[in-house]
């Protein structure tokens, strides 16, 4: 953003409040008023498979993109959350975590961000870097028949924002890869108090792989945030809506483990039947450079 950051929006947090306290109206718990729609089919699901995620193969630098975002390092919340999301190739060594940040407004005054989110490690002399992407284009237009989701002509951003959460500033960002999702949460900040706003974010990776499926992705440019079916559903921070399916409310939880509602496994076989819905946090940064991050 090449404007006023944020926190410098005049009223911005004021409103912020506002909205999140009119988003969270209505949030109800997995025993909604919403009627239970029927299971699906057998033959028109099949069974939950492994999660298939190659994120980049070995190459000895990260590259220039890389360093043209803001960059910090990732503390691992567990080995385990790296083996999940490498997936498909061995984790034996690995050093060196960091992200990449370089987000923009879509346009000045939106609050909605697209833009990339690397994460990258060493492993054995090898950098591993998988890239996550939202454009800054919209969702098809149409019925649902011709458009493949429930919000047309939605920005792909739209729920990549920064709103209020106990009176602080906090941001959620969806991105995605062909394998599947990343979130990126800034919850605490640096402020050095000279009127100039946070100059640091910290906060918090998140990912969720698409699960294999013998059927291909049914709309590849529609991001999986606005799928609320099969194995490319991503969505998160749910309240009761959408026929028993959910609807996202990016600023009801700050996290996905926080979630009001979730789908049942009849629903979906590929979701777990959690709040989380398969998200799983990777690790934890600090010292982001804001302007860095958040800037055109």
């Amino acid at each position: 953003m090449k404007t006023q950051s944020p926190w410098i929006h005049k009223g911005l947090v004021a409103g912020l409040v506002a909205s999140t306290m009119i988003l969270s109206v209505g949030c109800a718990s997995k025993k909604g008023d919403d009627p239970a729609p029927a299971a699906a089919p057998a033959a028109a699901i099949p069974g939950p498979g492994t999660p298939t995620t190659p994120r980049d193969a070995a190459v000895t630098s990260r590259g220039a993109e890389f360093e043209s975002g803001a960059t910090a390092i990732l503390t691992l919340e567990s080995r385990d959350a790296l083996v999940a999301y490498a997936a498909t190739h061995p984790i034996n060594n690995p050093t060196d975590l960091r992200i990449s940040v370089k987000l923009n407004e879509i346009t000045p005054g939106a609050n909605q961000y697209a833009g990339r989110v690397l994460v990258s490690y060493n492993d054995n002399g090898q950098y591993y870097t998988g890239r996550f992407y939202t454009d800054t284009g919209k969702n098809p237009s149409g019925s649902f028949a011709t458009s493949g989701t429930k919000y047309p002509e939605w920005n792909h951003a739209f729920y990549n924002n920064w709103f209020a959460w106990n009176g602080k500033a906090a941001f959620h960002g969806f991105y995605e890869d062909a394998y599947g999702a990343l979130m990126i949460i800034a919850d605490a900040y640096l402020d050095s108090g000279d009127g100039a706003g946070p100059r640091e974010v910290s906060g918090s990776i998140w990912f969720k792989n698409f699960a294999n499926t013998q059927y291909p992705r049914p709309n590849p440019s529609l991001p999986c945030w606005y799928t609320d079916q099969a194995a490319f559903d991503c969505r998160t921070f749910l309240i009761s809506g959408n026929n028993g399916n959910g609807s996202v409310s990016a600023t009801s939880a700050l996290f996905p483990t926080q979630s009001q509602y979730y789908t049942t496994y009849a629903q979906n076989p590929y979701i777990p039947e959690e709040p989380a819905r398969g998200w799983r946090k990777l690790g934890s940064f600090t010292g982001l450079n804001r302007l860095s991050a958040f800037s055109n």
